[in-house]
Protein backbone atom coordinates (compact mmCIF):
# COMPACT_ATOMS: atom_id res chain seq x y z
CA UNK A 1 0.00 0.00 0.00
CA UNK A 2 1.18 3.26 -1.30
CA UNK A 3 2.32 5.96 1.96
CA UNK A 4 1.78 8.74 -0.54
CA UNK A 5 -0.93 11.15 0.14
CA UNK A 6 -3.76 10.65 -2.35
CA UNK A 7 -4.85 14.29 -3.26
CA UNK A 8 -8.17 15.44 -5.93
CA UNK A 9 -6.88 18.74 -7.24
CA UNK A 10 -9.97 21.08 -7.72
CA UNK A 11 -9.17 23.79 -9.78
CA UNK A 12 -10.31 26.64 -12.24
CA UNK A 13 -6.83 26.44 -14.50
CA UNK A 14 -6.97 28.92 -17.25
CA UNK A 15 -7.22 32.33 -15.63
CA UNK A 16 -4.84 33.15 -13.38
CA UNK A 17 -1.64 31.33 -13.94
CA UNK A 18 -0.96 30.01 -10.72
CA UNK A 19 -3.23 27.24 -10.88
CA UNK A 20 -0.93 25.72 -13.82
CA UNK A 21 2.09 26.40 -11.30
CA UNK A 22 0.26 24.26 -8.65
CA UNK A 23 -0.59 21.39 -10.82
CA UNK A 24 3.10 21.23 -12.09
CA UNK A 25 4.47 21.69 -8.59
CA UNK A 26 1.70 18.38 -7.12
CA UNK A 27 2.96 16.43 -10.08
CA UNK A 28 6.66 16.35 -9.79
CA UNK A 29 6.05 16.06 -6.01
CA UNK A 30 7.31 12.80 -4.73
CA UNK A 31 4.83 12.81 -1.90
CA UNK A 32 1.66 12.93 -3.72
CA UNK A 33 -0.23 10.70 -5.46
CA UNK A 34 -2.06 12.74 -7.71
CA UNK A 35 -5.72 10.68 -7.72
CA UNK A 36 -7.78 13.13 -10.18
CA UNK A 37 -7.94 16.43 -11.35
CA UNK A 38 -11.56 18.47 -11.20
CA UNK A 39 -12.25 21.62 -13.01
CA UNK A 40 -14.94 24.17 -12.13
CA UNK A 41 -16.56 27.65 -13.12
CA UNK A 42 -17.42 28.35 -16.58
CA UNK A 43 -16.23 26.31 -19.75
CA UNK A 44 -15.22 23.86 -17.23
CA UNK A 45 -14.28 21.52 -20.79
CA UNK A 46 -11.77 23.61 -21.99
CA UNK A 47 -10.15 24.21 -18.26
CA UNK A 48 -10.00 19.95 -18.29
CA UNK A 49 -8.32 19.81 -21.73
CA UNK A 50 -5.61 22.40 -20.08
CA UNK A 51 -4.61 20.61 -17.20
CA UNK A 52 -4.49 17.59 -19.44
CA UNK A 53 -1.99 19.38 -21.72
CA UNK A 54 0.19 20.85 -18.85
CA UNK A 55 0.49 17.44 -17.19
CA UNK A 56 1.07 15.16 -20.46
CA UNK A 57 4.03 18.07 -21.11
CA UNK A 58 5.00 17.03 -17.70
CA UNK A 59 5.30 13.48 -18.27
CA UNK A 60 2.97 12.38 -16.25
CA UNK A 61 -0.86 10.70 -16.74
CA UNK A 62 -3.91 12.17 -15.11
CA UNK A 63 -7.45 11.58 -15.14
CA UNK A 64 -9.12 14.93 -15.54
CA UNK A 65 -13.50 15.95 -14.97
CA UNK A 66 -14.65 18.20 -16.28
CA UNK A 67 -17.18 19.95 -13.19
CA UNK A 68 -19.78 22.45 -12.65
CA UNK A 69 -19.70 25.54 -15.01
CA UNK A 70 -22.00 28.09 -12.28
CA UNK A 71 -22.24 28.63 -9.14
CA UNK A 72 -25.11 27.52 -6.93
CA UNK A 73 -27.28 30.68 -6.65
CA UNK A 74 -25.60 33.80 -8.43
CA UNK A 75 -25.37 34.86 -11.90
CA UNK A 76 -21.67 34.29 -13.41
CA UNK A 77 -21.92 37.78 -15.08
CA UNK A 78 -23.15 39.71 -12.63
CA UNK A 79 -19.38 38.95 -10.54
CA UNK A 80 -17.84 39.97 -13.54
CA UNK A 81 -17.06 44.03 -14.61
CA UNK A 82 -18.23 45.75 -17.67
CA UNK A 83 -14.03 45.63 -18.53
CA UNK A 84 -13.46 42.33 -17.77
CA UNK A 85 -16.54 41.10 -19.80
CA UNK A 86 -15.90 43.21 -22.82
CA UNK A 87 -11.90 41.87 -22.52
CA UNK A 88 -13.10 38.08 -22.69
CA UNK A 89 -13.47 35.69 -25.83
CA UNK A 90 -15.81 32.94 -26.70
CA UNK A 91 -14.86 29.44 -27.94
CA UNK A 92 -16.63 27.53 -30.84
CA UNK A 93 -19.89 26.92 -28.62
CA UNK A 94 -20.32 30.85 -27.27
CA UNK A 95 -18.68 30.00 -24.12
CA UNK A 96 -16.51 31.17 -22.50
CA UNK A 97 -13.30 30.63 -23.55
CA UNK A 98 -9.89 31.25 -20.32
CA UNK A 99 -7.23 33.05 -21.93
CA UNK A 100 -4.70 30.85 -21.25
CA UNK A 101 -6.28 28.21 -23.99
CA UNK A 102 -5.01 27.66 -26.86
CA UNK A 103 -6.76 25.41 -29.94
CA UNK A 104 -3.74 23.13 -29.58
CA UNK A 105 -5.12 21.78 -26.34
CA UNK A 106 -8.80 20.49 -28.71
CA UNK A 107 -7.65 17.08 -28.69
CA UNK A 108 -6.83 16.63 -25.09
CA UNK A 109 -8.89 13.98 -23.37
CA UNK A 110 -11.02 14.41 -20.31
CA UNK A 111 -12.63 11.86 -18.17
CA UNK A 112 -16.39 11.29 -19.29
CA UNK A 113 -17.41 11.02 -15.69
CA UNK A 114 -19.10 14.06 -13.84
CA UNK A 115 -16.31 16.05 -11.54
CA UNK A 116 -18.61 15.38 -8.73
CA UNK A 117 -19.83 12.01 -9.34
CA UNK A 118 -15.98 11.37 -9.35
CA UNK A 119 -15.27 12.92 -6.28
CA UNK A 120 -17.48 11.24 -4.73
CA UNK A 121 -16.32 7.93 -6.05
CA UNK A 122 -12.55 8.66 -4.91
CA UNK A 123 -13.90 9.52 -1.69
CA UNK A 124 -15.36 6.17 -1.62
CA UNK A 125 -12.42 4.40 -2.73
CA UNK A 126 -9.98 6.08 -0.32
CA UNK A 127 -12.19 6.08 2.86
CA UNK A 128 -10.38 8.65 5.51
CA UNK A 129 -7.12 9.06 3.40
CA UNK A 130 -8.15 11.66 0.31
CA UNK A 131 -7.33 15.10 0.87
CA UNK A 132 -8.79 17.17 -1.40
CA UNK A 133 -7.04 20.55 -2.57
CA UNK A 134 -9.71 23.26 -3.89
CA UNK A 135 -8.17 26.07 -5.45
CA UNK A 136 -10.78 27.43 -7.25
CA UNK A 137 -14.65 27.93 -6.33
CA UNK A 138 -16.17 25.11 -3.82
CA UNK A 139 -19.23 24.59 -6.18
CA UNK A 140 -17.93 21.09 -7.36
CA UNK A 141 -16.91 20.25 -3.35
CA UNK A 142 -20.24 21.59 -2.20
CA UNK A 143 -22.24 19.39 -4.01
CA UNK A 144 -20.33 16.65 -3.19
CA UNK A 145 -20.47 16.86 0.42
CA UNK A 146 -24.52 17.37 -0.05
CA UNK A 147 -25.05 14.66 -1.94
CA UNK A 148 -23.16 12.09 -0.51
CA UNK A 149 -22.09 10.71 3.35
CA UNK A 150 -18.64 9.55 1.64
CA UNK A 151 -17.11 13.13 1.68
CA UNK A 152 -17.44 13.39 5.39
CA UNK A 153 -14.95 10.37 6.03
CA UNK A 154 -12.04 12.34 3.51
CA UNK A 155 -9.05 13.09 5.87
CA UNK A 156 -9.38 16.90 4.93
CA UNK A 157 -9.75 19.67 2.50
CA UNK A 158 -6.74 22.37 1.97
CA UNK A 159 -8.36 25.61 0.20
CA UNK A 160 -6.98 28.53 -1.35
CA UNK A 161 -9.43 31.43 -0.42
CA UNK A 162 -10.42 34.31 2.32
CA UNK A 163 -8.83 37.27 3.47
CA UNK A 164 -9.77 37.21 7.10
CA UNK A 165 -7.18 40.24 8.16
CA UNK A 166 -8.96 42.49 5.51
CA UNK A 167 -13.02 41.14 5.96
CA UNK A 168 -12.99 41.41 1.95
CA UNK A 169 -14.38 38.96 -0.75
CA UNK A 170 -11.24 36.90 -2.04
CA UNK A 171 -12.01 35.90 -5.29
CA UNK A 172 -12.24 32.06 -5.03
CA UNK A 173 -15.03 32.61 -1.99
CA UNK A 174 -16.65 35.64 -4.03
CA UNK A 175 -17.30 32.96 -6.93
CA UNK A 176 -19.79 31.18 -5.44
CA UNK A 177 -20.24 32.37 -1.25
CA UNK A 178 -23.30 29.41 -0.95
CA UNK A 179 -20.95 26.60 -1.76
CA UNK A 180 -18.04 27.97 0.60
CA UNK A 181 -20.73 28.08 3.39
CA UNK A 182 -21.21 24.37 2.69
CA UNK A 183 -17.57 23.77 3.06
CA UNK A 184 -16.49 25.82 5.91
CA UNK A 185 -19.60 24.73 7.85
CA UNK A 186 -19.25 20.82 7.04
CA UNK A 187 -17.59 18.96 9.54
CA UNK A 188 -14.69 18.24 7.14
CA UNK A 189 -11.25 19.48 8.73
CA UNK A 190 -10.73 22.96 6.80
CA UNK A 191 -7.18 24.06 6.23
CA UNK A 192 -7.67 27.65 4.71
CA UNK A 193 -4.52 29.53 2.96
CA UNK A 194 -5.50 33.12 1.96
CA UNK A 195 -4.60 36.26 0.96
CA UNK A 196 -3.02 37.08 4.32
CA UNK A 197 -0.14 34.84 3.36
CA UNK A 198 -0.44 34.23 -0.28
CA UNK A 199 0.37 37.84 -1.36
CA UNK A 200 3.86 37.74 0.07
CA UNK A 201 4.68 35.10 -2.39
CA UNK A 202 5.47 36.44 -5.59
CA UNK A 203 7.92 35.34 -8.43
CA UNK A 204 10.51 37.97 -9.23
CA UNK A 205 12.38 38.62 -12.29
CA UNK A 206 15.04 36.40 -11.99
CA UNK A 207 12.75 33.55 -11.98
CA UNK A 208 10.67 34.74 -15.36
CA UNK A 209 13.67 35.09 -16.93
CA UNK A 210 15.06 31.79 -16.27
CA UNK A 211 11.71 30.03 -17.01
CA UNK A 212 12.16 31.70 -20.74
CA UNK A 213 15.17 29.89 -20.89
CA UNK A 214 13.44 26.45 -20.84
CA UNK A 215 13.19 24.46 -23.75
CA UNK A 216 11.29 21.57 -23.22
CA UNK A 217 8.13 21.34 -24.04
CA UNK A 218 6.45 21.63 -20.30
CA UNK A 219 8.67 24.68 -20.11
CA UNK A 220 7.42 26.20 -23.49
CA UNK A 221 3.99 25.70 -22.81
CA UNK A 222 4.35 26.91 -19.46
CA UNK A 223 6.11 30.22 -21.52
CA UNK A 224 3.31 30.42 -23.85
CA UNK A 225 0.48 30.34 -20.79
CA UNK A 226 2.00 32.87 -18.82
CA UNK A 227 2.50 35.30 -21.74
CA UNK A 228 -1.06 34.67 -22.08
CA UNK A 229 -1.98 35.88 -18.73
CA UNK A 230 0.44 38.78 -18.57
CA UNK A 231 -1.26 39.90 -21.97
CA UNK A 232 -4.97 39.31 -20.86
CA UNK A 233 -4.16 40.92 -17.16
CA UNK A 234 -1.46 43.22 -17.20
CA UNK A 235 -0.37 42.06 -14.26
CA UNK A 236 3.29 43.18 -13.09
CA UNK A 237 4.25 39.68 -11.45
CA UNK A 238 2.81 37.09 -10.53
CA UNK A 239 1.47 35.66 -7.03
CA UNK A 240 1.39 32.23 -6.68
CA UNK A 241 -1.67 31.88 -4.28
CA UNK A 242 -2.79 28.26 -5.48
CA UNK A 243 0.76 26.75 -5.23
CA UNK A 244 1.34 28.44 -1.37
CA UNK A 245 -1.84 26.78 -0.89
CA UNK A 246 -0.27 23.09 -2.53
CA UNK A 247 2.93 22.98 -0.62
CA UNK A 248 0.90 22.75 2.92
CA UNK A 249 -0.03 19.18 1.45
CA UNK A 250 4.26 18.62 1.69
CA UNK A 251 5.80 20.78 3.87
CA UNK A 252 5.62 23.74 6.55
CA UNK A 253 6.21 26.88 5.85
CA UNK A 254 2.99 28.27 6.46
CA UNK A 255 1.39 28.16 10.29
CA UNK A 256 -2.21 28.01 10.89
CA UNK A 257 -4.30 28.85 13.86
CA UNK A 258 -8.12 27.26 15.02
CA UNK A 259 -10.23 30.26 14.22
CA UNK A 260 -14.36 30.59 14.08
CA UNK A 261 -15.33 31.69 10.69
CA UNK A 262 -17.88 32.66 8.88
CA UNK A 263 -18.93 32.80 4.72
CA UNK A 264 -21.27 36.33 4.18
CA UNK A 265 -23.66 34.76 2.13
CA UNK A 266 -25.81 38.22 2.36
CA UNK A 267 -23.98 41.66 3.21
CA UNK A 268 -20.67 41.53 1.83
CA UNK A 269 -20.55 38.17 -0.32
CA UNK A 270 -18.25 36.05 -0.33
CA UNK A 271 -15.84 37.97 3.11
CA UNK A 272 -14.80 35.14 5.69
CA UNK A 273 -15.34 36.99 8.73
CA UNK A 274 -14.09 35.71 12.21
CA UNK A 275 -16.71 35.52 13.94
CA UNK A 276 -17.45 34.28 17.73
CA UNK A 277 -17.90 30.51 18.13
CA UNK A 278 -21.30 29.38 18.12
CA UNK A 279 -22.36 32.22 15.28
CA UNK A 280 -25.34 30.58 12.71
CA UNK A 281 -23.18 29.66 9.71
CA UNK A 282 -19.94 29.09 11.25
CA UNK A 283 -17.20 26.77 12.58
CA UNK A 284 -13.84 26.74 13.54
CA UNK A 285 -11.21 25.77 11.02
CA UNK A 286 -7.63 26.29 10.22
CA UNK A 287 -6.54 29.66 9.21
CA UNK A 288 -3.33 29.99 7.43
CA UNK A 289 -1.68 33.19 9.21
CA UNK A 290 2.14 32.87 8.86
CA UNK A 291 4.16 31.56 5.91
CA UNK A 292 7.80 31.56 5.29
CA UNK A 293 8.35 32.82 2.51
CA UNK A 294 12.25 32.19 1.31
CA UNK A 295 11.56 28.56 2.29
CA UNK A 296 8.76 27.95 -0.04
CA UNK A 297 9.90 29.80 -3.28
CA UNK A 298 12.68 27.58 -2.67
CA UNK A 299 11.22 24.34 -2.96
CA UNK A 300 8.57 25.63 -5.70
CA UNK A 301 11.30 26.63 -7.61
CA UNK A 302 13.19 23.44 -7.54
CA UNK A 303 10.04 21.09 -7.56
CA UNK A 304 8.40 22.88 -10.35
CA UNK A 305 11.11 24.05 -12.89
CA UNK A 306 14.54 23.04 -11.12
CA UNK A 307 15.99 20.24 -9.78
CA UNK A 308 12.65 18.01 -8.93
CA UNK A 309 10.72 19.45 -12.43
CA UNK A 310 11.15 17.72 -15.80
CA UNK A 311 10.74 20.72 -17.76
Amino acid sequence: MSDKIKVVLDTDIGDDIDDAFALAYLLNSPEIDLVGVTTVFRNTVKRGKMAVKLADSLGHKVDVYAGENNPIKQDVQALLTEAIRANEKVDELGLYLPPQYDQKMDDAKIADEHAVDAIIRLAEKYTNQLTVLCIGPLTNIAKAIERSKAMHKIHRIVLMGGYDANHHPEWNIRCDPEAARVVFTSDIPVWSVGLDVTLQCTLDSAYLNSLKKQQSSAGQLMQQMLSRWFEHYAFDIPVMHDPLAASVLTHDFVSFEPKCVQVDIDHDRGATVVVPEGTPGSRVVQVATQVDVSGFLQIFQERTFQKGGKV
